[in-house]
C-alpha cells in the first residue's frame, strides 16, 4: 500500500477468527482472536513513505507494544498505541475482565495493564472497526501530519551518526522567521539538552532530547525528559544562565533526517490463551505497521554538589560565560510526539543507530 505523510502514519488491525456458535455447542474448542494492522493511509503532504518492509528485515530496530515494555541498550525502538487502542476494543467488547494466566507473555500482561495510552490522542484523530468473520475483526488506525509552518534549514554537509553519514536539517543561524517554532528546554553541554519543534498543528509537539539516561522504559524516559524541563524551567529565572535558552550567533542545531515504513507481526501475542466470563479465547495473528518521517519539513546526568562550611563561610556566586552551543543529534537520542495536554506521547523513539535515517 502506498502512504503519502510528511510525519507520521500507523495503523493497526486486530482480528479475531474463531466461530462464538462452535464455543457455545462444543465448550472445548477457543474463540481464535487475530490483531492485524494495515495501514497508514494517505494524507495531502507530498512526500512518500518508503515502501513497507518487515522489521526482521531491520537488524538493528525494534517494535516497542507498551510504554512500559523494557528498552532494548543497543537498537533503536519505536512505540505507537495502535495495538492498544485495538486491544480496548476487544476489552470493550467482551465486557467481562479479561482473565490472564501466569503462563501468559509479558507483553500480553503489558497490554493488558497498559492504560498510558489513554487520553493521548483525541476520539476523533484515531479510528477502530470491528467487523465478524468466523469471529471479530477489531482494526485501529490514526495518522498525524505534522507540518512546519516554515521548513527548517537544510544542511549541505552530512552528519556523522555513529560514523554513518545521513542528511540532516536544523538551524544555522539565528533565524526570526522560525523563531516561534524552536525552544530550547534544557542545555546544561553540547552532551545534555533538550529542545521542543512546534508544527503547524499547534495542539501537538515535538519533543527531542539528548545525553538522558536511556536505559529503562519509555516511560522512565518521559519522567527523565520532563524532569529536565522542570530544571530547564528554573534557570530561565537565573540570570546567568539566560544564555542556554536563546539561538546566537555561532549556535547550531542539526537533527538527522529519519524515514522508515516497518511493519511485524507479534509472535509473543499470538497464540496467546485467556478468558472473559467463562468463555476461553486465543489471539491467533497479530500485525502492526508504523511509518515515519522527520525532516526539514516537519543525557541524563543529574549533578548535584555539596559545601560543607562553617558559619562564617560565604558561597560565590557562580558565573558563567556563555560558549556556542553546538546541539547536534549525533549521539543516542529521543523522540517524543505528544498533545500538549497529555503526559504521555502517543509516538516515541529511542534513536540508537543511523539504521532508519536517510543517507548522505
Amino acid at each position: 500500500m502506498k502512504i503519502n505523510t510528511s510525519v507520521l502514519g500507523l495503523l493497526l488491525i486486530a482480528v479475531f477468527s474463531a466461530c462464538e456458535n462452535k464455543i457455545e455447542q462444543t465448550n472445548t474448542e477457543p474463540e481464535l482472536i487475530a490483531i492485524d494492522s494495515l495501514g497508514p493511509k494517505k494524507n495531502p503532504i507530498s512526500q512518500e513513505f518508503p515502501k513497507e518492509i518487515p522489521l526482521k528485515k531491520v537488524k538493528s530496530t525494534e517494535f516497542i507494544l507498551t510504554l512500559e515494555n523494557k528498552l532494548s541498550d543497543s537498537l533503536n525502538s519505536i512505540y505507537s498505541p495502535t495495538m492498544l487502542f485495538a486491544w480496548q476494543e476487544i476489552k470493550n467488547y467482551y465486557k467481562t475482565p479479561i482473565e490472564i494466566s501466569p503462563e501468559n507473555s509479558l507483553d500480553f500482561k503489558l497490554i493488558n495493564r497498559s492504560n498510558t495510552f489513554q487520553n493521548v490522542l483525541n476520539k476523533d484523530e484515531y479510528e477502530t472497526t470491528v467487523s465478524f468473520i468466523d469471529g471479530i475483526e477489531v482494526s485501529a488506525y490514526f495518522k498525524k501530519a505534522l507540518p512546519f509552518v516554515l521548513p527548517f534549514h537544510t544542511q549541505d554537509e552530512p552528519l556523522d551518526f555513529n560514523r554513518s553519514k545521513v542528511r540532516s536539517f536544523g538551524l544555522n543561524y539565528p533565524d526570526n522567521e522560525l523563531h516561534d517554532y524552536f525552544q530550547i528546554l534544557y542545555y546544561l553541554d553540547d552532551d545534555h539538552f533538550a529542545i521542543k519543534l512546534f508544527p503547524a498543528d499547534t495542539s501537538s509537539e515535538i519533543i527531542l532530547a539528548k545525553g538522558i539516561n536511556i536505559s529503562g522504559t519509555f516511560s522512565d524516559l518521559v519522567v527523565s525528559t520532563n524532569n529536565w524541563i522542570k530544571k530547564g524551567d528554573k534557570e530561565k529565572n537565573i540570570k546567568e544562565k539566560l544564555w542556554r535558552y536563546g539561538f546566537q550567533n555561532g549556535d547550531h542545531l542539526i537533527i538527522p533526517a529519519i524515514k522508515f515504513n516497518i511493519g511485524t507481526n507479534y509472535p509473543s501475542l499470538e497464540g496467546q490463551s485467556f478468558t472473559s466470563g467463562s468463555t476461553p479465547h486465543a489471539i491467533v495473528k497479530t500485525y502492526q505497521q508504523t511509518a515515519f518521517i522527520f525532516d526539514e519539513y516537519g543525557a541524563i546526568i543529574e549533578s548535584e554538589a555539596t559545601i560543607t562550611c562553617d558559619t562564617t563561610c560565604v558561597l560565590p556566586t557562580p558565573v558563567e560565560k556563555p560558549i556556542p552551543k553546538q546541539m547536534i543529534f549525533d549521539k543516542p537520542f529521543v523522540i517524543f510526539i505528544k498533545k500538549k495536554d497529555s503526559p504521555n506521547p502517543y509516538f516515541a523513539m529511542k534513536v540508537m543507530n543511523a539504521e532508519l535515517m536517510e543517507k548522505k
